[in-house]
């Protein structure tokens, strides 16, 4: 543990300069922010604003990307100076349609405690938005909201852009649904 002590010191107002490696993180991560957005607004064939659901979670999974793969200075990402491992868990394209598995109990319960009958699927279509940092599970937004899960199934390309989920998804990385994760 260290037992160093910090000292915050505020920067000369307006000058950008004197913040040097936080302004460059940060024009990094807006890099990467158009990069994923261009990719997506020619998946889908819609203009994505700021206004939309989607818009923090593209750059969530932005600054996620880059904490995992950038390299830094050193010749390691981040991920990997604080893990000792390179990450290789599978990723997606972000904002991709997927079929996401609803995680069930053994007596087939959902999350909020709805049992599932034997003939119902568990899964369902959702958006692909990232995975956690603690668990490293899928981030899957839909109409109800953003969820955890381990399992999903990619779709063949031609259903991959479901344009009105994009659209109607709700939750954002501070607010997953108007309240918790499902």
């Amino acid at each position: 543990e260290w037992a160093g002590e910090i000292k915050l010191e505020p920067p000369p107002r307006y000058s950008s300069g004197s913040n040097g490696q936080a302004e460059r993180t940060i024009q990094t991560v807006r890099k990467q922010h158009v990069t994923l957005k261009s990719a997506i607004e020619d998946a889908y064939g819609v203009k994505l604003t700021d206004v939309m659901n989607v818009w923090p979670w593209v750059m969530r999974h932005s600054a996620w990307l880059i904490a995992r793969f950038g390299v830094k200075s050193t010749g390691k990402s981040a991920f990997q100076e604080l893990h000792e491992t390179v990450y290789r868990s599978e990723i997606l394209p972000v904002a991709e349609t997927v079929l996401w598995r609803i995680p069930l109990s053994e007596a087939r319960r959902t999350m909020k405690g709805k049992r599932l009958m034997k003939g119902e699927t568990a899964w369902r279509r959702g958006i692909w938005l990232g995975r956690t940092d603690e668990s490293d599970e899928h981030l899957v937004g839909d109409e109800t909201g953003v969820y955890t899960c381990r399992s999903l199934k990619r779709l063949e390309k031609s259903k991959a852009h479901d344009k009105e989920l994009l659209l109607g998804f709700i939750g954002v990385p501070w607010d997953l649904k108007g309240g918790a994760l499902g």
